[in-house]
């Protein structure tokens, strides 16, 4: 059973329920974001931590 929860904030892809699972998340801000978006998002973060975390070690 799959139920229509609402639209990704982002990108507008219809977001759904299935079999109890939404397929996407909640922002901090509330927002809905399908689970592409909510890839490319962790993607980002873990591209930013590792390059701030090489260049703190260019420090030492």
């Amino acid at each position: 059973m799959q139920e229509l929860v609402g639209y990704c904030a982002q990108c507008g892809t219809e977001v759904y329920c299935r079999g109890g699972f939404l397929e996407g998340s909640m922002g901090k801000d509330g927002k809905l974001i399908c689970i592409a978006c909510g890839n490319q998002e962790d993607q980002e973060h873990d591209e930013r931590q590792s390059g701030q975390s090489s260049h703190e070690k260019d420090r030492s």
